[in-house]
Formats: C-alpha cells, sequence, structure tokens
C-alpha cells in the first residue's frame, strides 16, 4: 500500500461512519479500491473502540467551529445540536480552506430539509435565514442581497436572548439589511438601514 493510499484510508476510516462500519462488518468495500487495511488496523475490539472515540472527536472539533459562524442558529437548537450535528456529519467529510464556512452552510441546509420544524417561530426564522445569508455572501465570488428584518437581528444573535422575548421593542428596532461584494478579492460590504415607519404587518407576529 502507497502512502497515498494509506492517506486516503486513514481519512475515509477516520471521517466517513459508512467506512468504519464497513470495515467493521467485514465489508470488502476498502478493498475493492485497491486498499487493505483491515489486518493492519483492527487487531482488537479495544483498537476499534479508540478509532471510533478518535472519529467522534473529529466532529465535536467540527462542531465546535460551526458554532462560531452560526451561533444563533446553533442556539436555537439547544441540546438537540450535538445529535443533529452528528447525524449530518458522520458521512460528510469536510475539505479544503473554507471547509468549516462550507460545513456550516451545509449543515443548514440539512437542518432547512430535516428539521424545519425547530424554526417555527418568525424570529427563530430570521436568525436562520440572516446567519445563512452571511455564509453564502462569504462564500461567493460575487454576491448582492437585500432583505429586510422585524427587528435587530444582529444584536439577538450577539446577545443570546431571544428565546424568551416576545416583545419587538426588546428586541430591536426593524432594519434593512444590505450585503454587496463585486468580486472574490474584495471585502464582503455590510449595510443596515432604519426606516421611520414600517407596516404593521411586519413586527405583528414576532
Amino acid at each position: 500500500m502507497g502512502l497515498k493510499d494509506q492517506q486516503r484510508a486513514l481519512a475515509k476510516l477516520f471521517t466517513l461512519d459508512s467506512a468504519r462500519c464497513d470495515l467493521l462488518s467485514d465489508s470488502d468495500h476498502m478493498k475493492e479500491e485497491g486498499v487493505v487495511i483491515k489486518d493492519r488496523f483492527f487487531g482488537s475490539d479495544e483498537l476499534s473502540m479508540q478509532i471510533f472515540e478518535f472519529a467522534d472527536s473529529l466532529i465535536k472539533k467540527r462542531l465546535g467551529q460551526v458554532r462560531q459562524h452560526i451561533p444563533g442558529t446553533c442556539n436555537i437548537l439547544k441540546n438537540k445540536l450535538a445529535n443533529i450535528f452528528q447525524e449530518y456529519a458522520k458521512d460528510k467529510p469536510t475539505s479544503g480552506i473554507k471547509r468549516h464556512l462550507y460545513d456550516s452552510l451545509m449543515f443548514m441546509e440539512y437542518l432547512d430539509s430535516n428539521y424545519s420544524d425547530l424554526l417555527s417561530s418568525n424570529i427563530k426564522k430570521s436568525i436562520f435565514k440572516f446567519e445563512r445569508i452571511w455564509l453564502r455572501a462569504f462564500l461567493s465570488h460575487r454576491f448582492l442581497y437585500v432583505n429586510s428584518f422585524s427587528f435587530d437581528v444582529g444584536e439577538v444573535i450577539k446577545n443570546h436572548k431571544f428565546f424568551d422575548q416576545e416583545s419587538p421593542v426588546v428586541l430591536g428596532n426593524p432594519r434593512v439589511c444590505f450585503w454587496f461584494k463585486i468580486s472574490k478579492d474584495k471585502d464582503l460590504v455590510y449595510r443596515e438601514v432604519y426606516p421611520r415607519f414600517w407596516p404593521a404587518r411586519l413586527t405583528k407576529d414576532l
């Protein structure tokens, strides 16, 4: 087995739940790719457990990075976050310079497809949308987006105070948010505008 084959096999072993399960169940899945690592790495149940523990620690490390990029969304999930992220990440490895940004965005897409019921209130939907726009803006070469929010989403995320709040006055004033990026070499520009008057329908459901 060459060095590249060893690296590829170990990467799958530590980042793909399906690869670990295949090896433990005497599957020929890895052998079909010209990589034979079972006899070398699975000499005992203890070693198998260590591999799963290390793989789990990698997922926890990924989750720590994701928390930094989408803190509001992670706070919405509360004690369900770890299990949902484990479910998402077990067969979705990441790579590249911006892998944590992509990981965060893919996790949000996963939530939108499978756990939209956890984003039921208008406040939570706004927080989720706000953070997803930011990720798409950072990852785009060119980007232009305008959206209105019925409260100060950024401040609410920063202070982690939105779960028990019901008053739009406490949550901050409505605003129009602008994201603009002219090319991948230019910085993302973000601006907020605070109109003096707002239609009542924009705040009545908060």
